[in-house]
């Protein structure tokens, strides 16, 4: 059988930009910066190039700006003496923030990326003028089997820190680590995940582009805070988009009940897929695009 041939889902420009620590992590920017600004933060070991499609379809009318945290796709990692954090995660985005002279944002994140929205707008209010969270909350879902769990876990680690042979064997681990959440979706979508967030080295084999024996096995800087203030203050001061993933393992329906009472809050939940729904599809992608439109 022919492997695929996969290039990146590459778009917009792409730049550097040092923090003061000398570390430099990758921006990418599609459309007019005169336009609405839309910061895309990815998930948790994900990267900007998993907004292309969005960025494809809507540069044309938005101004959108994605990074790559430290430690994460083309970004630079931390060295091996140090562990990462969200804090460490919020100072750098305020940092490219200010670098970028943003401001006026309408903020999409996934994931981690949903929960650094929420500390963004602690630290710098006024900043955001809307934000869509996907699939994350204050407070995440206790698992009904801890040791199944655990297991589980282990498996996930193994996964994500092995090297695989060719573009086929990399897919086929991101359907092992993601089986039970995006049952029913196309190959076309497993393709695409794969070709965002792998890169093949110069021995020829594949790799997750992330640094994950970091976030894995090293101690954090700091320990993560309690979002539910976070949480509070977003959801009760400025426009804010929930996306909830219906076979989630992050959240679940209670936790989301509780995120969304007494707020306005507009509520997505998803059907038939788990954590972190794919915004590019429907019913989501209209959504979000329905939902900037009503707050740029």
């Amino acid at each position: 059988m022919t492997e695929k041939i996969i290039t990146k889902p590459e778009w917009g420009s792409k730049e550097r930009i040092k923090m003061s620590d000398g570390a430099s992590l990758v921006v990418r920017q599609t459309g007019s910066a005169e336009a609405q600004t839309i910061l895309c933060l990815a998930r948790h070991g994900g990267n900007g190039l998993e907004y292309s499609r969005f960025a494809k379809q809507y540069g044309d009318r938005f101004h959108i700006v994605a990074i790559d945290r430290r430690g994460h796709g083309e970004s630079d990692f931390l060295p091996e003496d140090q562990g990462y954090s969200i804090q460490q995660f919020a100072s750098d985005l305020i940092a490219i923030i200010d670098e970028l002279e943003l401001k006026d944002i309408i903020g999409i994140g996934v994931s981690m990326g949903g929960g650094l929205l929420s500390l963004l707008n602690d630290q710098r209010p006024g900043l955001l003028r809307a934000a869509i969270l996907v699939d994350i909350g204050p407070e995440t879902r206790v698992p009904d089997d801890m040791e199944k769990a655990m297991v589980r876990m282990q498996r996930l680690m193994g996964l994500f820190m092995a090297s695989y042979g060719s573009f086929e064997e990399i897919v086929g681990a991101w359907r092992n680590i993601m089986d039970d959440q995006w049952p029913n979706v196309d190959d076309s979508e497993w393709d695409f995940l794969a070709a965002c967030t792998t890169f093949q080295k110069e021995d020829g084999r594949w790799y997750f582009g992330a640094d994950i024996d970091g976030f894995m096995t090293r101690q954090p800087a700091e320990q993560p805070p309690d979002y539910w203030p976070s949480w509070k203050n977003l959801s009760q001061n400025i426009p804010t988009m929930l996306v909830f993933g219906e076979l989630s393992n992050l959240l679940s329906p209670e936790i989301v009940e509780r995120m969304i009472k007494g707020t306005e809050v507009e509520l997505v939940t998803v059907p038939g897929i788990g954590h972190y729904p794919i915004i590019d599809n429907n019913p989501v992608r209209d959504e979000i695009y329905h939902f900037i439109l009503r707050h740029q």
